[in-house]
């Protein structure tokens, strides 16, 4: 439950459009048309939020947890709580990095050339171009839309 002032929220989201897109398996008794909205810890968790349980420590807090679904690695299925949709992957934790990135998203970038970016005079760029600092865009490259911070389009040069 990340606080909506600092970070953009998405969704809501089926649980079967998130075990989609993160790789994991619906378990049998699951609803797939159950909408989730959030992410939250499993104490903190309610109907409408995703959780996550990679830790066998907090199995017992897994088994009173109110969360909607909860991402889990197959062999803690047997703790869930009745009536939680389960999601299960092998790999928990990067599952569940993935869930969190469907619900909030990283914002896109501004348009505009940041005044430390290098741009070719022979380059050219779409007009919403998002280039940060330290691009490099070199000569003769066709349009782009963003490029990250220490990106290099074209042929390297020696500074």
């Amino acid at each position: 439950m990340a606080a909506p002032r600092f970070y953009a929220m998405a969704g809501p989201f089926s649980v079967a459009d998130i075990a989609q897109r993160i790789g994991a398996n619906l378990a049998s008794d699951a609803d797939p048309a159950r909408t989730l909205r959030d992410v939250a810890p499993l104490d903190e968790a309610g109907p409408e939020h995703l959780s996550f349980l990679e830790n066998r420590r907090y199995l017992d807090t897994f088994a009173q947890s109110r969360a909607g679904a909860c991402v889990a690695e197959p062999a803690y299925a047997a703790r869930a709580p009745k009536g939680m949709a389960l999601l299960l992957a092998g790999r928990s934790r990067r599952a569940y990095a993935l869930a969190a990135a469907m619900f909030h998203p990283e914002p896109a970038p501004e348009p505009g050339i940041h005044p430390r970016a290098t741009v070719a005079s022979s380059a050219v760029l779409a007009a919403d171009v998002a280039l940060e600092a330290g691009a490099v865009i070199g000569a003769r490259v066709a349009p782009a839309s963003a490029r990250p911070a220490s990106a290099s389009i074209g042929r390297p040069r020696a500074i």
